[in-house]
C-alpha cells in the first residue's frame, strides 16, 4: 500500500517493474517520477512523459521510429544489469548492516562510550565508581545524568560535575553560552 509508513503517499517512487522491464530490455514510456534521475537517464534510457498528451505523442513517435526505441530500450537494460540488479542491492544492504555490525567484517565492534570515557580516566578516579554503575543501555551523557536523576542519594561531586557537563552542554546547543 502507498499508505504505509516510510512509503511515498503521493506515489511518487519507482515501481520495481521498472527494474525488472529494464533488466529485460524492454522499451519503457514512464511517468516522470522525482527519483526516476537516481537510477535512470531519463530519455535516454527510458522515454518519459508529464502528461496524456505528451504520453500520446511519444507512443506515435516511438512506434515510428523502431531504431530509437530500440536503443532506449538497450541502453535501460546496459544500465539496469550494470546497477540495478539484486545482487547490486544485496551488496548495499550488506554493506549497511557491516556498518551497524562492524564484527561482521572482522572488524571488531567500536568501543563503547561510557568504556572510552573511562579510559580517560585512572583507576581510582571517582568518576570510575559512577561509570561502573551505568547501566549497559547507557550510550551518552545524556543518558547517564538520567541515570543519575533516578538515584535517591545525595550526589557526589564526580556526579554533581557530569550533571554541570551535561546543562552546558544543552546550554550550548541551544545557543545559550
Amino acid at each position: 500500500s502507498p499508505y504505509h509508513s516510510g512509503i511515498n503517499p503521493e506515489g511518487d517512487y519507482l515501481n520495481p517493474r521498472v527494474f525488472d522491464l529494464a533488466a529485460a530490455g524492454a522499451f519503457q514510456l514512464v511517468d516522470l517520477r522525482l527519483q526516476l534521475p537516481e537510477f535512470f537517464r531519463p530519455e535516454e534510457e527510458l522515454a518519459t512523459f508529464a502528461s496524456l498528451s505528451e504520453a500520446r505523442d511519444k507512443i506515435d513517435y516511438f512506434l515510428a521510429h523502431d531504431n530509437e526505441r530500440c536503443g532506449v530500450a538497450a541502453r535501460g537494460r546496459q544500465r539496469c544489469l550494470a546497477e540495478h540488479t539484486y545482487e547490486h542491492r544485496l551488496k548495499e544492504a550488506l554493506a549497511i548492516l557491516a556498518d551497524f555490525f562492524p564484527e561482521l567484517r572482522g572488524r571488531p565492534r567500536p568501543e563503547h562510550p561510557v568504556d572510552q570515557l573511562r579510559r580517560q580516566f585512572p583507576p581510582d578516579h571517582p568518576l570510575q565508581a559512577v561509570l561502573a554503575a551505568v547501566p549497559p543501555e547507557v550510550t551518552d551523557l545524556a543518558g547517564v545524568v538520567e541515570h543519575l536523576q533516578t538515584g535517591e542519594e545525595p550526589l557526589t561531586e564526580a556526579e554533581a560535575l557530569l550533571w554541570l557537563l551535561h546543562e552546558f552542554r544543552q546550554g550550548l546547543q541551544r545557543g545559550r553560552f
